[in-house]
């Protein structure tokens, strides 16, 4: 009984020795609380908050020469994202594919949404100017007949009714004025 006592406190001591032993590799800072303030009440000011946060992570990281916690990169660009900066997202995108490799299909799929909106917005006209190659319709006045008042080019459209006189109709000038 005394052996099996001697062999489980040993491996206690084992077990806390490897834990204790286990360097750091990851800095989080603050990132559980400003996550949290943003999922509870997400406007533009928790946004600025956490954004800030995962600045700061990023720095401490840095500076203790520990990795960027995975997801940080990938959150930051998302974040730049829904600020309006696409393409500051994809340099972020790109970097959390470097880091962590694993994330390259979702990072892929971010990715590609950041460029639709890129190429979105350079499609937009600007203020009032339309793109090269777009021709601004006239406006429609009073004076110009509509397209369905216009009269067919050239005047033979076989499908148009045929036109009527007074004598196609079964009618008389009389039958017309009593009717």
């Amino acid at each position: 009984m005394k052996n099996l006592i001697c062999l489980f406190s040993l491996a206690c001591v084992i077990l806390c020795a490897g834990c204790g032993s286990r360097q750091q590799q990851y800095e989080w800072c603050d990132y559980s609380e400003s996550c949290y303030a943003m999922a509870k009440n997400d406007c533009e000011e928790t946004q600025v908050r956490h954004k800030a946060e995962l600045e700061r992570i990023v720095e401490v990281a840095a500076k203790k020469n520990l990795s960027v916690p995975p997801g940080i990169y990938a959150e930051y660009g998302f974040l730049l994202f829904k600020s309006g900066k696409p393409k500051d997202a994809l340099g972020w995108y790109e970097k959390e594919r470097q880091l962590y490799p694993e994330s390259g299909v979702f990072m892929d799929m971010l990715s590609k949404v950041a460029q639709r909106q890129i190429d979105r917005d350079a499609a937009k006209p600007e203020d009032g100017k339309a793109d090269e190659g777009q021709q601004i319709a006239p406006p429609v006045t009073d004076a110009q007949p509509h397209a369905d008042e216009a009269a067919p080019a050239g005047g033979t459209d076989t499908d148009a009714p045929a036109a009527t006189s007074p004598a196609d109709t079964a009618e008389t000038p009389q039958e017309a004025q009593q009717g």
